[in-house]
């Protein structure tokens, strides 16, 4: 498998890291992991404001990536501010599985787009490109195919 980032996000500035971890047991929850989360998570909602966001570097960049490739609706919002919005509102994340845990705690820690994929599922190459509207996914929890 091929990891590729194309020519028209990469000239933006944009950077990606690849990792491919096998063998992951994502059935077992490390107890410490979970702590260590619930306390980040406690101590992030009493320090850090819907305010902060506005003067937040990586969120300013988010918001002007987004300007710069012509994203006008406000709605649509990098990955980390909606997370770290959520957790705002709810003082915590819904617990989903020790793999999503993980990585939505490293999102918001490092306000960092970040997601992973189960690669016995992906046919092909992986490439992180504009999309142009017409390509299928399956949503995480669905079973069908959906467009862009």
């Amino acid at each position: 498998m091929i990891f590729k980032i194309c020519n028209d996000v990469s000239s933006l500035g944009i950077k990606a890291v690849f990792l491919v971890i096998f063998d992951i047991d994502n059935t077992t929850y490390d107890v410490d992991l979970e702590k260590s989360i619930s306390m980040f998570y406690d101590d992030f909602y009493r320090t850090y404001s819907l305010e902060d966001l506005e003067h937040d570097n990586n969120i300013i960049g988010y918001r002007q990536l987004h300007k710069k490739i012509g994203l006008t609706d406000e709605s649509l919002i990098a990955s980390p501010e909606s997370l770290i919005k959520v957790l705002l509102k709810h003082k915590t994340l819904r617990p989903i599985n020790f793999i999503v845990d993980t990585y939505n705690y490293v999102a918001i820690k490092n306000r960092v787009s970040i997601g992973a994929h189960d690669l016995n599922h992906i046919c092909g190459n992986v490439r992180l490109c504009f999309t142009n509207g017409d390509e299928l996914f399956v949503p995480l929890g669905k079973k069908s195919p959906q467009t862009v």
